[in-house]
């Protein structure tokens, strides 16, 4: 069974902040988050009809849903580790 797009991206999300970590938990800030996943995989974060912008939302809800509801991030005045 293939993986849908959807799911990938909250994985992807974990690369990009697993990156601009260097494999530490320091806290991120979330415009940063936002640029890495767009700059490693900007097909899949990129703004519908604008291919070269990122598009904050397709980071932001999984940051505030999944990822956070699965333990996998935590949170705290737009920081996440």
């Amino acid at each position: 069974m293939a993986i849908s797009h959807s799911h990938e991206r909250p994985e992807k999300i974990l690369v990009a902040m697993s990156r601009l970590a260097n494999g530490s938990t320091k806290p991120l800030k979330y415009e940063d988050i936002v640029v890495q996943a767009f700059e490693m995989f900007p097909k899949d974060f990129a703004l519908r009809g604008y291919p070269n912008y990122p598009d904050s939302s397709d980071i932001h809800k999984p940051l505030y849903g999944i990822l956070k509801r699965r333990g996998l991030v935590r949170a705290a005045h737009k920081t996440f580790a």
